[in-house]
């Protein structure tokens, strides 16, 4: 998990969340000095990034995934789901979320999908996102 917060007292916030919403155990990664996204994914480098599309917040810009040095995105499946859609939907099998395939949406209309993100997915979206 990789939370936003930096603050020591917020972070232990964070990790009493997961544990009382009975989240698998695993690592609370966190930025630290001057840190961003992107260096903690490289640092980590995880089989599996699964972010939102950041649509509110300007996109694509403030993403982690489109910022990861290729050389290493290579080695990063990219899952990038819609903003507050959620994870429900997604395989809780590691196998099955590393094989997930993608319903690409027309996010980025004037590049091509296959350059800026090589071994990324985007996700189905969640089925009461966008419910009436």
């Amino acid at each position: 998990y990789l939370t936003s917060r930096t603050r020591p007292d917020e972070i232990e916030d964070i990790r009493y969340v997961l544990s009382q919403h009975s989240f698998p155990q695993g690592e609370l990664l966190f930025r630290r000095g001057n840190d961003t996204y992107k260096d903690v994914a490289e640092r980590v480098l995880p089989d599996v990034l699964v972010e939102d599309d950041c649509e509110s917040i300007g996109g694509e810009v403030e993403m982690t995934y489109p910022h990861i040095r290729p050389e290493l995105k290579a080695r990063i499946k990219s899952i990038v789901i819609s903003e507050a859609g959620g994870i429900d939907h997604l395989p809780d099998d590691i196998a099955a979320l590393m094989g997930y395939q993608r319903k690409w949406r027309d996010t980025y209309p004037n590049s091509q999908e296959s350059e800026l993100y090589p071994n990324s997915y985007e996700s189905e979206p969640h089925p009461i996102a966008g419910a009436d």
